[in-house]
Parts: structure tokens; C-alpha cells; sequence
């Protein structure tokens, strides 16, 4: 059942990378040049055929430029991306990826029948390695939990390994339809 899950989910899970603009002195401490510089990769999922991405906020915070890489559907394909909105209360960013699609969307589960000891999928792109997948079991549902100044209300909990890099990836339930989005590593 996990395979079958993964192939059915993992064309909508995709890669997020991003520059940002850093000043950076030149010769002398008092001039600065200003340059793009790679910035955070991270992970999203596509949740309309017209290109539309969900991912946390954290991954494009200060973005100069987001890219998405399609890395589900046997290619490669990177496509510039922009950002229609942020919601930093909950870490989340909503993105449109140029161009009309059709892209392959993510199927909506049920988070209403969730329980407790079922089986999760995490699938993302932990450490810019590509698309990886780790499953676990749902720990808890409704979970708040305060991250440095930030309470996060009625999160989804699981044991499935979620690496720097997993943000804004899929957590699937097992037949592979959209539940939830990694955010944070507790």
C-alpha cells in the first residue's frame, strides 16, 4: 500500500529553491556590492493544475527568487515561481508556478477520520538530495506545540523522520491523498 501511495502522490510533491539578496562588502567595510546568493531548499506540494504550491513559510522567507523542480514525473523540469500569499501565523506560503499546467495536483484527503496509530507518509526533499520518503504512524492529532516565540495549534504529530529540507512536503495518509504539510521538527 505505501508504494502504491508514493507513486500516486509523488508527481504533486516537488522541490522549492530560492535565492535571496545579501549585501556583501567589497574592498572596503564601508561599501557594499549587493548579490544573489543561493538561499533555502526546501519542499512543496502542488495543489491545483493551474500550478498552484503550497509550502511553510520559512522555506521562501526573504526570497529574492523561488524556483519549483517537478521531480516526480521521471524528469527534472525547474519552473520559476511566484508568491501569491503568506500566512505566517500557521508557517504556510502559498505559491503560482509560471506558466498554466497542467501540473499534477495533489489529491485532498480527509483530516476529519484521521486516528492515532495510523499509518503516515512523509515525502519531500530533505537535505536537497531529491524526493525522499519516510513513513510513520500518526503520534497525535491536535497537537499544540510552542516553538521558540510561535504556538502551533492543532497540528497533526507523527514519528516519520521529517529532515531539514522536508518543510512544506506531503504527509500522506495511506492511500496517498494530501493530509497535511511537514512544518517542524520537534
Amino acid at each position: 500500500p505505501v508504494v502504491e501511495a508514493v507513486e500516486r502522490a509523488a508527481p504533486a510533491v516537488v522541490s522549492i529553491g530560492t535565492t535571496r539578496l545579501v549585501r556583501v562588502p567589497r574592498f572596503w567595510e564601508w561599501d557594499f556590492v549587493v548579490q544573489e546568493r543561493p538561499g533555502a531548499l526546501g519542499s512543496g506540494v502542488i495543489v491545483h493544475p493551474r500550478g498552484y504550491v503550497v509550502t511553510n513559510a520559512h522555506v521562501i522567507n526573504q526570497a529574492a527568487q523561488i524556483s519549483v523542480k517537478l521531480t516526480g514525473l521521471g524528469r527534472e523540469d525547474e519552473i520559476a515561481a511566484g508568491l501569491v500569499a503568506v500566512d505566517l501565523e500557521h508557517d504556510l506560503a502559498l505559491l503560482k508556478m509560471e506558466g498554466d499546467g497542467p501540473y499534477p495536483a495533489a489529491a485532498f484527503g480527509r483530516v476529519d477520520d484521521l486516528m492515532v496509530g495510523e499509518t503516515v507518509i512523509a515525502m519531500g526533499n530533505p537535505f536537497g538530495l531529491g524526493r525522499t520518503v519516510t513513513v510513520g504512524v500518526l503520534s497525535a492529532v491536535d497537537r499544540d506545540i510552542q516553538i521558540r516565540d510561535q504556538l502551533f495549534e492543532g497540528l497533526l504529530q507523527t514519528d516519520a523522520a521529517v529532515n531539514q529540507g522536508n518543510s512544506g512536503g506531503a504527509l500522506l495518509n495511506i492511500l496517498g491523498e494530501w493530509i497535511g504539510v511537514n512544518s517542524a521538527i520537534y
